[in-house]
């Protein structure tokens, strides 16, 4: 890897991304974006209330203008929000500006992470009766998304080092 390249995490909510990140940037003195943050600062209201008052074809749209405007910057650590490469042009735009590692983990490590974390009450997707069934679902519709990274990094009932280390050596290996 590029000593300039950014490194761009994805995979599905609940899976770590923001948390490994924060170590990335700390370990790689690098700033994290979070693509997230930056949609809720662009709309000036919190996810749930973005969903709630225009849909999720709005969200994706604030995160496609995101990632766009990321392409310019070098040497950072992009913290993806889940659903980011369902567009292909956000796919493409994070592939030319940088690695793109996919965080992989089973339907039950997510729900036992989001459980810990009350990442629920964050996540209007799963607000639903069944959360473990809406997370296969989802991920089920996701998977191609989440295989077009460049990389798979298993973060399976990890802790956040252990994917950490996985990532740094990934990377240092490419």
């Amino acid at each position: 890897m590029s000593s300039h390249a950014n490194i761009a995490l994805t995979g599905f909510m609940g899976v770590g991304k923001s948390m490994v990140s924060k170590k990335l940037s700390t370990l790689l003195n690098r700033p994290v974006i979070s693509t997230d943050a930056m949609v809720i600062e662009r709309a000036g209201m919190p996810i749930a209330d973005i969903f709630r008052e225009y849909g999720e074809q709005h969200f994706r749209q604030l995160e496609a203008e995101v990632i766009q405007g990321i392409g310019k910057k070098t040497e950072i650590i992009i913290d993806c929000g889940g659903g980011i490469l369902l567009n292909p042009e956000n796919v493409a735009a994070l592939k030319r500006h940088a690695v793109l590692i996919y965080l992989k983990a089973s339907p039950d490590c997510i729900l036992e992470n989001l459980q810990k974390t009350d990442g629920f009450k964050k996540r209007p997707l799963l607000d639903v009766d069944d959360p473990l069934a809406k997370i296969k679902t989802m991920m089920n519709e996701r998977q191609a998304y989440y295989e077009q990274a460049q990389m798979t990094i298993d973060a399976d009932f990890k802790t956040i080092d252990e994917i950490t280390e996985s990532v740094l050596k990934a990377v240092n290996n490419d």
